[in-house]
């Protein structure tokens, strides 16, 4: 420690020559480093603005070889669906194999923006076609004689709950909105409304603006039951009514309760809410569940229920062992952890 006072026995002078030796090269060091650095920005500025410029060039001399080998290209309708013609129009394989694909689906391009939302072209092609594609009026005729996948179908009335695969097929509809459709149709689901057919059927949309004023939303006379304690796993898969991992979760909880005695309880067993509320179509059936003996259970089955739990099946256990056997679902008022409601629930199952 002793050595740090001798710095106070320095003669001033000293004290001035080893500041100025030690502090000059600290600022020269901090001047050549702030040099640098404004000047690597600057000539990071200037080779930015150089590349921006380049590809600008670039983009200019792309333009005008597309000009150059469109320019014969006379203006065409949007709505068109033919291959031949789109890749004449200077549309690379990738793009045309995707496009390809899309009118298969059912689509086609309407408007520009389709170009864009299909990633169809660089940015200066698709300025390039948009200016030559002419907009569709949405006549009657116009949409019966131009390129359609639709056009060289004339409509008539569809009974939306009551079609078959022929049917469907005279209407030209893609192939994976047809096993849609056939499949609610199958499971006996009823599809009331547009909007549930839109929702359910997902058709293309020049399907559905040719073909909605046809479509006949009657009730159909078939009930459909679903016995929601005797579960057909396959049936409810194959119909969409639920996914197999919803059926699963369905069919261990419904194991694990005793059974279902009300519809709420599918939302405890981790059903999407859309699931329960399509439901509502079918007629569904709960039979009456089988009352089991409290003083005949074991411990472990109790736990294992879900109104029940570790907790309040050892206070059973206790109960019926230590004070005297259980006469009644009431005899629980009272033990530890139990509640009206939780007495409520379990008088249901057990007795």
């Amino acid at each position: 420690m002793w050595r740090f006072f001798l710095y106070f026995h320095i003669k001033k002078s000293e004290r001035k020559r080893l500041i100025f030796a030690f502090g000059f090269p600290i600022l020269f060091w901090l001047g050549y480093y702030w040099f640098s650095v404004h000047r690597t920005s600057d000539l990071e500025t200037v080779d930015y603005q150089s590349v921006l410029d380049s590809i600008l060039k670039v983009k200019h001399v792309r333009e005008l070889a597309l000009l150059d080998s469109l320019k014969d290209i006379q203006p065409f309708y949007s709505d068109t669906t033919s291959l031949r013609a789109w890749r004449k129009l200077g549309m690379s394989a990738q793009d045309s194999t995707r496009l390809s694909r899309y009118f298969a689906a059912g689509g086609a391009i309407r408007q520009s923006s389709d170009l864009q939302r299909l990633r169809v072209g660089d940015s200066v092609w698709q300025v390039i076609i948009s200016s030559r594609m002419m907009k569709v009026e949405k006549t009657h005729y116009q949409e019966m004689s131009r390129e359609s996948p639709f056009a060289s179908h004339p409509t008539f009335p569809i009974a939306v709950n009551h079609v078959t695969d022929s049917l469907l097929e005279r209407t030209g509809l893609s192939p994976w909105a047809k096993e849609r459709w056939m499949r609610i149709v199958s499971s006996g689901r009823e599809i009331s409304t547009s909007s549930e057919f839109v929702a359910w059927i997902r058709p293309d949309s020049l399907w559905f603006d040719q073909w909605k004023g046809q479509l006949q939303f009657e009730k159909s006379t078939t009930v459909v039951i679903i016995r929601v304690n005797q579960l057909d796993s396959t049936r409810m898969v194959h119909a969409q009514i639920a996914s197999p991992w919803e059926v699963m979760k369905w069919k261990r909880y419904g194991q694990r309760l005793g059974g279902y005695v009300k519809l709420e309880q599918l939302y405890e067993a981790g059903l999407d809410s859309s699931t329960v509320h399509s439901l509502s179509s079918f007629q569904l059936e709960l039979e009456e569940v089988e009352k089991r003996d409290l003083n005949v259970e074991e411990i472990k089955d109790l736990a294992r229920h879900p109104y029940i739990g570790w907790d309040r099946a050892r206070s059973v256990e206790y109960y019926r062992t230590r004070v005297r056997p259980i006469q009644s679902v009431v005899d629980l008022k009272g033990l530890e952890g139990w509640t009206d409601r939780d007495i409520g629930r379990v008088s249901q199952y057990f007795k």
